[in-house]
C-alpha cells in the first residue's frame, strides 16, 4: 500500500517518490472544546444558539466531505464535547454531531472521576456509536486517502507520555486533553508546568500533537530532530468562552503532517480546493 511521504521531516522512498509526488493532501479534521450546551450566551436566544450550533457543526459534516461525496475525512477531537448532563442536550448531540475520533476532557466528566466514564452522558455518545472513544494506552490505527495514521489517546487526568518506538511508516499523532500554554500567552493562574516549553519533553516521537483544553487557538509548526507539529484547537464556539475570536475554525491535518487552521463558512469544501505543496 502506500505509505508516508514525510514523517517528521524524514522522506520514505517508495513508489509515491518514484512518481515524484510533491502535494499534500488533507487526511483529516481537527477540533476541539465544543462545550455543547443548551444554555445560550448573552444576547442570544435558546433557539438562535441552537440553530447557530446545528449550522456549525452542519459545516464541519460538508468540509469532510470528499471529491466523490461518500468518502468522508476522520474527525479528530481532543475533548470537551458536552458542557451539561440533559436528555435533551444528548438528543440534540445525537442529531447534529458528526462521528468522532476523540478523548474526553474535563466537563465530559461531569460530577464523575475518569474511573467513572462509563456513568456519563459522555458514555451514551460512545454507546451509540456517535464517537470512537480513544482509551490511554490503547492506540488505534485508522487509514485516510490510502494513508496509515495512529492515534494516540490522552484524556483528561492522563498526561501525554513521549513515544519511545514510532513507526516511519505511520503517521504517530497524540490526541490530548490539557492545559497548554505558548510563550508570551501566558495567563494570571497559568502553571509553570503547563508552559508548552515545560511540555515539550513529553512530546518527543509524535509527528502531530492535537490539543484541547486552552480555549485560544495556537500552532507550532514541527522542528524537525523528532519534534513534532502542535496544533491547539481552541474554543469551537468562540461565542460561549471565554475567548471572543470573530470565527469558529478547525484543524486540517495533511500528509506531510503540517497542519492549516480552516474558518467555517469562509474556506472552500476540501472537495474543491487546490492541494496544498509541500515546502
Amino acid at each position: 500500500g502506500r505509505h508516508l511521504q514525510y514523517v517528521s521531516g524524514r522522506k520514505i522512498k517508495d513508489e509515491l517518490q518514484s512518481n515524484q509526488a510533491k502535494e499534500a493532501i488533507p487526511l483529516a479534521i481537527c477540533l476541539a472544546d465544543l462545550h455543547l450546551t443548551l444554555i445560550p450566551p448573552v444576547g442570544k436566544s435558546e433557539k438562535s444558539w441552537r440553530n447557530h450550533m446545528g449550522y456549525t457543526l452542519g459545516q464541519i459534516e460538508k468540509l469532510v466531505k470528499l471529491p466523490d461525496q461518500i468518502s468522508k475525512l476522520p474527525i479528530l477531537c481532543s475533548g470537551d464535547i458536552l458542557n451539561g448532563e440533559s436528555i435533551e442536550l444528548i438528543n440534540f448531540a445525537l442529531e447534529y454531531l458528526p462521528m468522532m475520533h476523540v478523548v474526553y476532557g474535563a466537563t465530559d466528566l461531569g460530577i464523575y472521576s475518569p474511573k467513572e466514564i462509563e456513568k456519563t452522558v459522555f458514555w451514551n455518545l460512545v454507546l451509540s456509536g456517535r464517537i470512537l472513544f480513544l482509551k490511554s494506552g490503547k492506540p488505534s490505527e485508522i487509514i485516510s486517502r490510502g494513508y496509515p495514521i495512529r492515534l494516540h489517546g490522552f484524556p483528561y487526568g492522563f498526561p501525554i507520555q513521549p513515544l519511545s518506538n514510532p513507526n516511519d511508516l505511520l503517521l504517530e499523532v497524540a490526541i490530548v486533553h490539557d492545559y497548554v500554554w505558548p510563550k508570551g500567552e501566558r495567563l494570571l493562574g497559568d502553571r509553570d508546568e503547563s508552559s508548552l516549553k515545560n511540555k515539550k519533553s513529553s512530546f518527543f516521537g509524535y509527528d502531530v500533537i492535537i490539543l484541547g483544553g486552552n480555549h485560544k487557538p495556537f500552532s507550532i509548526r514541527s522542528g524537525g530532530k523528532g519534534f513534532p507539529s502542535v496544533f491547539n484547537c481552541g474554543s469551537l464556539f468562540p461565542e460561549s468562552s471565554q475567548e471572543k475570536s470573530s470565527t469558529s475554525s478547525v484543524g486540517i491535518l495533511y500528509s506531510d503532517g503540517s497542519i492549516i487552521r480552516s474558518y467555517l463558512g469562509q474556506d472552500k469544501l476540501l472537495g474543491n480546493e487546490t492541494k496544498k505543496k509541500v515546502k
